[in-house]
């Protein structure tokens, strides 16, 4: 036995301890002293049978299993392993020469984590290891926090109770007292005692339980309900009694127990930060304090930025571990603010911390002003990086606050507007923070008002499509249509498309509505078709919201509304901002390829405004750039500017793309973009949007038989 084994012992959780099983000699010693040089502890063993009795007597945190040994063969190690309840946990990874999809299945399905070919590839091998000891970390850490917190609820006393149904007197044991705060004196004489404290929410289930218990429909009174705490709050119990009978079938005793469930009702699992009915519960104490006092009083609200990348990257293992330390780090920050608060009644000069759930979090800070302070403090604190695993990254946080006055009457209202504050943050570029304002409030309820006249104007119809002519500048012959969407201000207050499609992308009425502009706007190019017979008529273009996108089955989307229209694919051009498509490339790039593999054409909108990176747009099959208005602004008159635009139509030209620059203004803007290079162009120069009948009579004067 390896004379390190009570090192490897206290090692393991931070650097892995780790039996390299192989019959060759050279094999298993080279692996075991590369593995040895990156920071782990190694022991191996030469054939199965010692690698169990190694495994029997050593905490082990992954076993690198070779398949193919003489006597005992590894997936006879590994079927054993699994029978024995000391390793059913253990990671195994099977190192095999075979690639065949038979030998790996038979390995994963009889127990294998993962499994490595030979000849091995150290740096696959090592990305694999460390995974697997970063997952079993984190795993043991949840299961030391669930052991310690079900050790913590069995140790509980609970307070009896014995109810003389009779003659209404009622029992309780001293814990009684101990979990509502009360003294000796106050100790419950009779059955209105107990009732007198429920929560009035809870007083008729518990009534009605008594008596389904009482009449036999239930075979005991079990129910959780709040009981009021002498300092003015509630503490959660859990009765659990039952009914002695006398010879008349009538309750006679109603005996049991009442356990304080408090914690279990209002922490948060993962983090032991109190979870959102704590925080509600809190809150209203607070206010109504702050009211008495004068005591300043701020909520302030928490949302991670990055953490949806981390958690989609890294794996919901992960996701979890980084909220623990997140929360951890939290507590270290914010305990030198003041005294972080154990209960609801303690207001003053404290600080009290929740996880609301997700990546949100909030703080109730009370006695320390507007709450600025511990805001910075906090995003100052989170901006350091992390350890997750054998990964570093890094996570932000937009923070809201709402500061109390006697406006509010409600805890959800401070809640609300925090919130509103904290997606104020998010839109002004996050990492910051931001104190809720009335001008705030009216936002959200312009924004929630026009999602709901978006949804109502759709279902009426009121909504249309205007076409823009898109021209080739050497001779402005028509080559396309780009569909807009149009609210008439007839239909009501008119607002600018921009912003009905950011409302629209917000409340989530961006799919009914994306949708019915593509069908819409595929309709209305039929009939020009049918309007003039044997002409070259132009393709159609259509914008696509970044949104719509995300859903991970547009190309399906289009392709349902071509059938249904019965436009031929090879007719339509799809416009997509670099944005859009740079927020999930591989998931962008499969719907493309599918979309383009049925003949629809692909333009890139918007160019220049995003983030867009060469590599990844090199692989894109888009066959149009479509150049962004704002790079035209003083073209005649910057040298930088002019040379910008002759750099991305020479980009797009070496990426054999064509180029359409969009809103075109004058004949100067036309006379240089063409001196660039630049094929096509669209804007009021060359034609304003126009509807249906407008569009006909421009194809008759503009389109050639």
């Amino acid at each position: 036995m390896n004379s390190g084994f009570q090192t490897a012992a206290a090692d393991s959780d931070e650097k892995g301890y780790i039996l390299v099983v192989d019959d060759d000699d050279a094999s298993r010693e080279m692996l075991a002293r590369r593995l040895q040089r990156v920071g782990f502890q190694v022991e191996s063993a030469a054939g199965g049978q010692e690698a169990l009795e190694r495994v029997a007597n050593a905490p082990f945190d992954l076993v690198l299993l070779d398949r193919s040994m003489p006597q005992m063969g590894g997936m006879e190690v590994l079927r054993v392993l699994r029978e024995k309840r000391t390793a059913r946990d253990l990671p195994v990874i099977m190192v095999t020469a075979e690639a065949q999809s038979e030998s790996v299945s038979e390995a994963l399905e009889a127990g294998a984590n993962d499994y490595i070919t030979k000849p091995l590839d150290f740096r696959v091998a090592l990305s694999r290891i460390r995974n697997h000891l970063g997952h079993r970390r984190a795993e043991r850490r949840l299961q030391h926090s669930e052991r310690r917190y079900a050790l913590a609820v069995e140790g509980a006393n609970d307070v009896v109770i014995d109810w003389n149904v009779a003659s209404g007197e009622l029992y309780a044991s001293p814990r009684w007292n101990e979990i509502l705060g009360l003294t000796p004196g106050e100790t419950p004489q009779v059955i209105g005692d107990w009732f007198s404290r429920v929560h009035p929410s809870d007083l008729m289930r518990l009534h009605e339980a008594i008596q389904a218990h009482s009449r036999g429909a239930q075979p005991n009174l079990e129910l959780d309900h709040r009981l009021r705490h002498a300092d003015g709050t509630y503490r959660w119990v859990r009765s659990r009694c039952k009914a002695v009978y006398s010879s008349d079938g009538l309750p006679e005793r109603i005996s049991g127990a009442l356990t304080d469930i408090t914690a279990s009702k209002t922490a948060d699992p993962l983090t032991g930060l109190p979870n959102r009915t704590y925080l509600s519960e809190a809150l209203a104490y607070r206010m109504e304090a702050s009211r008495a006092a004068g005591t300043p009083l701020a909520v302030l609200f928490l949302d991670l930025d990055g953490f949806k990348y981390v958690n989609d990257s890294l794996g919901h293992t992960a996701g979890d571990e980084l909220l623990i330390q997140v929360a951890e780090r939290l507590r270290r920050t914010l305990s030198s603010c003041g005294p972080l608060s154990c209960g609801p009644a303690e207001v003053a000069d404290s600080v009290l911390m929740a996880r609301l759930g997700g990546d949100e979090f909030a703080v109730l800070v009370s006695g320390y002003g507007d709450g600025r302070q511990q805001a910075e403090l906090i995003r100052h604190s989170l901006s350091a990086p992390f350890r997750v695993s054998t990964h570093q990254v890094y996570v932000t946080t937009s923070i809201g606050i709402a500061v109390y006055n006697r406006g509010y009457t409600a805890p959800h209202e401070l809640l609300r507007d925090a919130d509103t504050a904290m997606y104020r943050a998010k839109v002004l570029g996050k990492n910051r923070l931001a104190v809720f304002t009335g001008a705030m409030r009216a936002q959200v309820t312009e924004r929630l008002r026009l999602g709901n006249s978006i949804r109502d104007a759709l279902a009426r119809g009121d909504f249309q499509v205007a076409f823009q002519p898109i021209v080739t500048l050497a001779d402005r012959s028509l080559v396309g249509l780009e569909a807009l969407l149009r609210w008439p201000a007839g239909a009501g207050k008119p607002y600018a498309t921009d912003q009905v499609i950011r409302v629209a992308e917000e409340t989530g009425v961006i799919f009914e509505l994306g949708q019915w502009v593509l069908e819409e706007s595929c309709r209305q190019m039929l009939r020009f078709h049918a309007a003039i017979p044997g002409r070259r008529l132009p393709y159609l273009h259509v914008n696509v919201s970044g949104v719509q996108f995300a859903t991970g089955n547009f190309d399906e989307k289009v392709m349902e509304a071509l059938q249904l229209t019965g436009l031929d694919p090879s007719w339509l051009g799809l416009e997509i901002t670099e944005t859009a498509v740079m927020k999930d490339v591989e998931g962008v790039l499969v719907s493309l390829k599918k979309l383009q593999a049925n003949s629809v054409r692909l333009s890139i909108d918007d160019f220049g405004t995003g983030y867009s990176s060469l590599s990844y747009l090199n692989q894109f099959p888009f066959d149009t750039l479509k150049l962004d208005r704002s790079f035209l602004h003083h073209l005649d008159h910057s040298h930088g500017n002019t040379e910008i635009v002759r750099a991305v139509i020479q980009l797009a030209h070496a990426l054999h793309m064509k180029v359409v620059a969009e809103g075109i203004e004058t004949a100067e803007e036309a006379c240089w973009l063409q001196q660039f290079g630049c094929e096509y162009g669209q804007g009021y120069h060359f034609s304003h949007p126009m509807f249906e009948t407008e569009v006909m009579e421009y194809l008759t004067q503009h389109v050639a038989v």
